[in-house]
C-alpha cells in the first residue's frame, strides 16, 4: 500500500545509527481529520521510520510541531509489546516540509 498524508511531527526526530553505520529516525506524525467547518475532531497518530537520506533530511530540517508532508511511504505490521497484538508503522520514502 502506498501512503502519503501531511500532519504535524509530534515529537523531534532524531537521527540514530544501525550496527552496520546506516542511519535511521523514528518519529511521530498526527493528522488532524476535520474537514472545513466540521466541529468534531479527530487525531490520528501515526508511528512513522525513515532511512538514510531521508532521516537525515527530517532530522536537520524538522522539529516538534512543524507540518510535515509524507509521501510514498508503506505501512508495515509491527508487534506492540505493552497490548502483544499488531500495530501500523509507516516506512517513509519521501518527505517533504510545507509553509
Amino acid at each position: 500500500m502506498n501512503l502519503s498524508f501531511v500532519g504535524n511531527l509530534g515529537n523531534e526526530p532524531a537521527l540514530k545509527f544501525a550496527a552496520n553505520g546506516s542511519s535511521y529516525c523514528f518519529f511521530s506524525v498526527a493528522m488532524d481529520t476535520a474537514k472545513q467547518g466540521d466541529k468534531r475532531s479527530k487525531t490520528i497518530w501515526w508511528s512513522c521510520v525513515a532511512f538514510q537520506e531521508v532521516a537525515e533530511e527530517i532530522s536537520i530540517n524538522f522539529k516538534k510541531g512543524d507540518v510535515i508532508s509524507v509521501n510514498h511511504s508503506t505501512v508495515q505490521p509491527i508487534p506492540d509489546k505493552r497490548t502483544g497484538g499488531t500495530q501500523l508503522q509507516v516506512q517513509v520514502w519521501d518527505a517533504g516540509k510545507l509553509p
